[in-house]
Formats: structure tokens, sequence, C-alpha cells
């Protein structure tokens, strides 16, 4: 077990397993996390356009190749774009019904998608059956259990997003309590489940550009709710959080990042 700042470990160890690392700088999370995995020939489930796919070059130990799948054809065609490496490629593919044989990837990964997905389970076990026996499986996601009201509103504006999708009919659910993401891990019967946590304790919560980044992305998300059910009532919400926002200012969102092995 890694030492760990006593004012953040109070945060997460609520939940099981505990942090094997927690930091507050979110490089370091996925420097611990990843820097360890010989990743072999790895697979990124929900890639859209390969933005986690840089980090994983940056800081898994090594890799073979990695293979992004993703629904969204938009999305691949601008990773495919992005992307002109000959150990890289990317197919569209249905995460519930993987196109690959069991037993075919040394590493599984997915990144800030759990809460996208219309059946969790049912990917996570796919993600499961095409991993090698001792392969890794890696989860990163974001989590609602933060320890000040600047991350809370970080929170609530990603709910509010969800249910501006959610009206429009686009799958989105709410952010995950980190219990909750927990125990989705556990139900794979993995072992050797070891989870590293990110809070955002040093961002300048009240930071002018940050600030007016978070009012652009408001200002999209009330655009798009005009066009959705009950319209009037979601920019209620989205304008009393932009005021609540500019009183207090934002910060990230908890991530979790859970690795597993397959047995």
């Amino acid at each position: 077990m890694m030492e760990i700042d006593p004012p953040l470990k109070e945060a997460v160890t609520k939940t099981e397993p505990v942090p094997r690392f927690l930091t507050s700088k979110p490089d370091e999370v996925f420097k611990h996390s990843l820097g360890t995995v010989c990743a072999g020939n790895l697979l990124d489930i929900a890639t859209g356009e390969g933005g986690f796919i840089r980090l994983l070059t940056s800081f898994l130990k090594e890799y073979r190749s990695i293979t992004g799948i993703d629904n969204n054809g938009y999305a691949l065609a601008t990773a495919c774009s992005a992307f002109d490496q000959d150990d890289i490629r990317f197919v569209q593919m249905d995460a519930q019904k993987l196109g690959f044989a069991q037993d075919s990837f040394d590493c599984v990964n997915v990144s800030a998608s759990l809460h996208h997905l219309t059946d969790i389970p049912t990917v996570l076990a796919e993600m499961k059956r095409v991993l090698k026996p001792g392969g890794r499986l890696v989860v990163s996601e974001m989590h609602c259990n933060g320890v000040s009201e600047q991350q809370d509103l970080a929170v609530q504006l990603h709910h509010l997003k969800a249910e501006v999708d959610a009206a429009l009919g686009i799958p989105h659910h709410k952010t995950f309590s980190r219990q909750e993401l927990v125990d989705y891990f556990k139900a794979l019967d993995l072992q050797n489940i070891r989870c590293f946590d990110y809070l955002d304790m040093e961002s300048d919560p009240i930071d002018p550009g940050t600030l007016h980044e978070i009012d652009t992305f408001i200002e999209w998300i009330l655009e798009r709710a005009l066009s959705a059910p009950e319209s009037e009532a979601l920019i209620r919400k989205g304008e009393s959080l932009r005021r609540q926002i500019y009183r207090v200012g934002i910060q990230r969102e908890p991530v979790v990042v859970i690795v597993g092995e397959k047995v």
C-alpha cells in the first residue's frame, strides 16, 4: 500500500477496496495505474475520437498494438485521421457484441464512457470474455463522491448534460458513485483488484479561463435544451447552476481507475 495523504484518504476510504494510490495531480493517477502495465495487444472500448489512446501511449509501460472500437462512425473517422501509426487501428463495432474471439487481448480498457452505455454489465462481460487469462482489465471513470462544493458543481454540470441528452433520446447516465463503479468491477470476479484515485484539490476554482470555458459549455447545453421536452425547466436549472459556479467556482469531478486481472 502506498502512502496516502490523510485528508484525501478520508474522502474515499468509505468504499472498498481502499485506494492503492490517491493523488490530487491528474497525471499521477495514470502514471501509477498504467505505468506498470505491459499491455501487449490492447482493446480500447468506446474509444470515440481516440483521446484516451494518447494517454495510454504516454503512460503504459509498453504495448504492442491498440485497437479502438466505437459504434459512432463519425467519431472514428476523426480518430483515424488523428493517428498515423501502424500499431493503432480503429474499428466500428457494438461494445455489447464484440466481434473478437475469446481470449484475444492482453489488456482491455474503457475510459470515461460507462455513463454513456445502455447495458453496462453486458459490455463489461464482453470485455472480460475477450481478455486473455492473466490480462488486465482497466476501467477509468469519474464519480460523484467529491469533497468540496466546487467538485459537486462539476457533478451537477454533468448531470445537467445527462438530463438534456436523455430528453433528446441520447443514452447518458448521471455520474455514478465510486461504490457503484467498484461494485460493477467486483461482479466480474477478477483478482488483484486495485484502485487509483484522483481528487482535484489544487486547481484554482475561480480561474477566469476555466470559468469562461464552463460558461461556453453551459451555453451549448442550454442551446441543445431548447429542442428538448420541458426545455424551460432544464434552462432554469442551467442558469441556476451557472450562477452558483460564478459564485464559488468549479473543480474537476473525482476519478477512479480500477485495474484487475482475469483468472
